[in-house]
């Protein structure tokens, strides 16, 4: 099946809290595409410790398809300029890896109304 959204992920080294926010978006919602999504997560190694990020690449495996992304120094920008010029996928979702979600979501809810809305170019959880 295609990928219908590549969900774009920043994260430093922190596997019991990326294992969280996975958890908790797979829980609520993501799962029911699971096999429609590609986890695109760039690791940036700082963090704990740096043993761990084979840690980090299995946790992200157990959720989704993962393409994962090792850069040797640390840059947000450049973290996202790289994982945004993988991203093929009709939809992105952004997520960072210390985000979490207490209520369930419908993607492809939020999917159709971004189609039925041509002029609208994004949607975003309220805190």
């Amino acid at each position: 099946m295609d990928t219908l959204v590549d969900i774009t992920m920043t994260a430093t080294i922190r596997p019991e809290i990326l294992r969280e926010t996975l958890d908790s978006f797979y829980i609520h919602g993501l799962n029911k595409i699971k096999d429609q999504i590609r986890l695109i997560i760039n690791i940036d190694p700082i963090g704990e410790d740096k043993e761990k990020i084979n840690l980090m690449i299995e946790i992200c495996s157990r959720y989704f398809n993962t393409h994962h992304i090792l850069p040797y120094v640390p840059s947000f920008p450049k973290a996202v300029k790289t994982m945004w010029a993988i991203v093929d996928a009709p939809y992105i979702f952004h997520l960072e890896d210390d985000w979490d979600i207490s209520g369930y979501f419908d993607i492809l809810k939020m999917i159709k109304i971004l189609e039925a809305y041509p002029k609208l170019s994004s949607l975003r959880f309220s805190k």
